[in-house]
């Protein structure tokens, strides 16, 4: 073996890189053949002398060394810096592996509850004490199981012991309050100093800085929280985690992932942490088990996880909630409805039979299915109608059908001469709600219809909530909901009101006039209405219209399995008891997320 032979691995505590040195003399050809393997063939590093890749990717694949390095008498140094970086990987491994099927012992566990005012359930104590077994936590409880004071009284005890001294909450816009004001007014006695970050300076006095999800996008900003972080012992809490279950591919979640590298424990807060599937909840621990390697989260393991272990989950019947009444409400397309709906599919029945995943391919399939969902609820969605509010921006009418004359002759003859079936109903539904004195919520995706149903509902003097009204226009809308006796409705989409509110004590019962494939958007909906907080004798109503012979069975039943999934990898039976209505199971980018399942449920359809 001679000089030329030898390569030094190093690890970079900064980047947490895995650097490899080139020793002056080490030879082109192997120094071009090491290089080449590692970048895949990509990147050209013959005129450099050190490259990096991420240690996820070396512990991965660095069995190559063995295999091709140093079989030919190439020696290999590795710093103290990488086998210690090694050490803690495989140590991170075992305790998430032996974790995953197993509850942890917390019976010796002393738990340090000083300085707290609130008293915590004997559940939120277990769930507080399991978090605090392992290096990072997760808390998949419903809502309502207090997933913001046990997760307090994590960092609390943190505190205490001095393994941290800061607290830094990333969450959406609407749960600031609950973390800023009520949570820590009820839960210490002493609240610690609260932060709303807003590019200012940080006061050296700040316990709890909390930031909104949009606001890591800067780059600056992120620069910035990411300084203060490297200078504090930080605790980092993602709330309603669900918005960075993109992974890698999610700006946001890369933002997260450089935050989290820095602090000294990581918790996930989420009711619905695998709405889609086993990459979600992947993607999370990814990003909050530091060095996590890939074998550790195969669909096999992550499908045998059980509450206790990597993460804790409070139910809705450990919650001892009332039932929930889901009922599906099948509806008889007119003809009108069903010429212009059957034109559509035979417009898109080959897009879905292509595999190729362009971005551009994507959003034609993202505007093929909503569109598909708005006209099995309301054609004339298609025409262009409140276009410039449409969901997700959609341009209506579709490219694929705008120059294709019948469909649009059709479209408008249905806007002039047609009231929608679905909205036949809902019209008849809130007559006899209001009569009884009861107040309802309607959910759709299509803020076209939001603004039609306002129009048709509006004797019942209905409140209306979409992107496009103002913080203080919605707090208005949603105050007089609740208060106002002559205000019967509350209109809505789930992407604006599906988190952070309560209305389960003025309302019992909501309308869905159409879903998405987005399992989140269903699931956050639902537990607006049914959560902790009702009386015994409160039964919690749903009505999920569905129009017959359209999509609407294919979203159906894709939810459905999506929930079945999620609650087998919980553990949670009344997960899927709470949340969907049983049917026949011999039956079977825009930034709309759509597996491979749910694309061979739409293909069925169109064919």
């Amino acid at each position: 073996m001679t000089d030329e032979d030898s390569l030094v691995l190093d690890f970079c505590l900064t980047n947490r890189k895995v650097l490899f040195k080139r020793s002056s003399s080490l030879n082109n050809e192997h120094w071009n053949e090491l290089t080449s393997w590692w970048s895949n063939g990509i990147a050209d590093y013959s005129e450099r002398y050190e490259f990096a890749t991420n240690l996820d990717d070396y512990l991965a694949k660095r069995s190559w060394f063995k295999t091709f390095w140093r079989a030919n008498s190439r020696s290999v140094v590795v710093s103290s810096n990488l086998k210690n970086a090694i050490s803690i990987a495989k140590t991170t491994s075992d305790i998430f592996e032996k974790s995953l099927t197993s509850s942890q012992n917390v019976d010796s566990f002393k738990l340090n509850l000083e300085g707290l005012k609130r008293t915590l359930t004997d559940q939120q104590k277990y769930n507080v004490t399991a978090s605090l077994k392992i290096p990072s936590g997760a808390n998949f409880s419903v809502p309502g199981a207090g997933k913001t004071t046990t997760t307090l009284a994590v960092w609390n005890h943190l505190v205490k012991e001095g393994s941290v001294d800061k607290l830094l909450v990333v969450c959406p816009l609407s749960v600031f309050d609950s973390w800023l004001h009520e949570e820590l007014i009820e839960t210490f006695d002493k609240p610690p100093k609260s932060q709303k970050f807003c590019d200012s300076l940080i006061s050296s006095h700040t316990g709890l800085l909390i930031v909104n999800y949009e606001k890591l996008e800067n780059e600056h900003i992120l620069n910035k929280i990411n300084n203060w972080v490297c200078n504090h012992r930080v605790m980092l809490v993602i709330d309603e985690a669900h918005r960075i279950k993109g992974g890698s591919q999610s700006v946001r979640w890369r933002a997260c992932k450089k935050i989290a590298d820095n602090c000294r424990r990581v918790d996930l807060l989420t009711g619905t942490p695998m709405p889609q599937g086993y990459d979600d909840i992947r993607n999370l621990f990814t990003l909050s088990w530091k060095n996590l390697p890939k074998s550790a989260l195969t669909d096999q393991k992550l499908a045998s996880l059980r509450p206790g272990g990597v993460f804790v989950r409070t139910t809705k019947e450990e919650l001892n909630l009332p039932p929930v009444d889901i009922r599906e409400i099948p509806l008889e397309p007119s003809d009108k409805q069903m010429q212009i709906y059957s034109a559509l599919r035979r417009s898109y029945s080959g897009l879905f039979n292509m595999s190729y995943g362009s971005r551009r391919h994507l959003a034609k399939k993202g505007t093929a299915v909503m569109s598909l969902i708005a006209a099995a609820s309301n054609p004339g969605l298609i025409a262009g109608r409140e276009a410039e509010q449409a969901y997700l921006n959609l341009k209506w009418p579709p490219e694929e059908i705008s120059s294709d004359r019948d469909i649009l002759e059709l479209v408008n003859s249905y806007i002039k001469y047609e009231i929608p079936p679905k909205y036949e109903w809902i019209l008849r539904f809130i007559q006899k709600s209001t009569d009884e004195g009861k107040k309802t919520i309607i959910w759709s995706s299509f803020v076209g219809n939001i603004m039609a149903l306002e129009r048709l509902l509006k004797k019942y003097n209905p409140a209306i909530v979409c992107g496009g009204i103002s913080g203080e226009d919605r707090r208005s809308m949603i105050e007089r909901f609740r208060n106002n006796t002559s205000c019967g409705v509350l209109i809505t989409n789930p992407h604006t009101l599906g988190e952070g509110i309560s209305l389960h004590k003025e309302c019992n019962q909501a309308v869905y006039l159409d879903r998405t494939f987005n399992a989140v958007h269903y699931l956050q909906s639902l537990d607006r209405i049914h959560r902790l907080g009702l009386k015994s004798d409160v039964v919690t109503k749903v009505y999920i219209l569905n129009t017959r012979q359209t999509i609407d069975h294919g979203v159906d039943v894709s939810l459905k399995r999506k929930i079945d999934r999620m609650a087998n990898s919980l553990n949670d039976e009344s997960l899927n008891i709470s949340t969907y209505v049983e049917y026949d199971r011999n039956e079977d980018l825009l930034d709309i997320v759509l597996s491979k399942e749910d694309e061979s449920e739409i293909y069925s359809h169109l064919k």
